[in-house]
């Protein structure tokens, strides 16, 4: 796997790499900038790393009369395709050239989110700024939305409401992939939902460090979700 910061944040090379960011030698600006080769990091057996860095953070500005530029990932990563399985972008979160790069350069993209309305409406606009490079013949045709990640999710009926929204958006989008996704949700979530309720029918709570009262919001929740309306009922009038 092959993991490339296009964050000048550089949280994932600081996450990932044994090095402090300020003493990688090359980084991704000096990739893009000079167009020459990827300045690739074993971080293990499996896992390498393109670092970034704050350099990163003068990309647009210092490359403004570089018509080509929006090409350059995808013709890096061409050169060492052959040598892993995947590869991995982390973007920044703002919406610029890096994006463009990055889209240009991806065969899917995966949104990452939480359930608020700020970052709903982020969300959307990358997800228009994806079209965009699929409507155009000279960019990306080819790229796909693979999923949303939601995170920092606690259940709520306002955060219950932006997934269904969310899920509504990824729908659009890709309704394909969107109808595997929630196959695999519901048989998931049978399958969880089973196990609390024999947990709660066989064993003394807690459960696994779950209080009693706790684990039975969490199966009515999963009740309702399923349509087992007689057992959310039930569950309910013992609250």
């Amino acid at each position: 796997v092959l993991l490339l910061d296009l964050d000048s944040q550089a949280n994932l090379t600081s996450v990932v790499s044994p090095l402090p960011v300020e003493e990688h030698l090359e980084d991704m600006f000096d990739a893009l900038y000079n167009k020459d080769h990827l300045p690739i990091e074993h971080i293990t057996d499996t896992l390498d790393l393109v670092p970034s860095g704050l350099s990163l953070a003068h990309y647009e500005s210092a490359t403004v009369s570089d018509n080509m530029r929006v090409y350059t990932l995808q013709d890096m990563l061409a050169t060492v395709a052959k040598d892993y399985d995947f590869a991995l972008i982390d973007c920044p979160p703002a919406l610029g050239t890096i994006s463009n790069v990055a889209l240009v350069a991806a065969d899917y993209l995966v949104l990452v989110t939480t359930p608020t309305e700020l970052a709903y409406q982020g969300m959307l606009m990358v997800g228009n700024l994806m079209k965009k490079v699929q409507e155009n013949s000279r960019l990306n045709r080819n790229i796909k939305l693979l999923g949303v990640i939601v995170t920092k999710y606690r259940t709520s009926r306002v955060a219950n409401a932006y997934v269904k929204k969310i899920e509504k958006a990824g729908d659009q989008v890709n309704p394909e992939l969107a109808q595997v996704a929630k196959q695999e949700y519901t048989a998931f979530y049978s399958q969880a939902y089973e196990g609390f309720l024999k947990a709660m029918e066989t064993e003394t709570p807690p459960f696994n460090g779950i209080p009693s009262t706790s684990l039975e919001y969490m199966i009515v929740n999963m009740a309702v979700e399923l349509g087992h309306l007689d057992v959310a009922s039930k569950l309910v009038s013992k609250l």
